[in-house]
């Protein structure tokens, strides 16, 4: 199970991060990301403004506001108020072929909480 840190960004925005990362940013010291196989060209047409996004445990997540290189930004309004920035990374399809984080809704609620 991933654990996650939430980090403040300049902009206000809430950035949600597995932990191992946040340790990483800090340190400088670098750390092997978890990815997951999903054809890139697909996944990279569906991080779009306007797209809903599940959990990893099929969960509704919320609503992607923009997508700036490899950051994407979600209205979260289910569990917070403020937006909160994922890297492409953290996106996978699921079996379903829906756009889903790779984290849970019990992780994302930890890690806004």
């Amino acid at each position: 199970m991933k654990i996650l840190t939430a980090l403040v960004c300049a902009a206000g925005a809430l950035a949600l991060v597995p932990a191992a990362q946040a340790q990483t940013a800090a340190t400088g010291q670098s750390a092997e990301p978890e990815k997951e196989a999903v054809a890139p060209e697909e996944l990279e047409s569906m991080l779009v403004s306007g797209a809903t996004v599940v959990t990893a445990d099929n969960q509704p997540l919320g609503t992607i506001t923009s997508v700036d290189g490899e950051t994407v930004v979600m209205d979260l309004s289910e569990y917070t108020e403020r937006p909160i920035s994922f890297q492409k990374e953290h996106f996978t399809l699921n079996a379903e072929g829906k756009l889903a984080s790779v984290f849970t809704s019990k992780q994302i609620t930890e890690g806004v909480g």
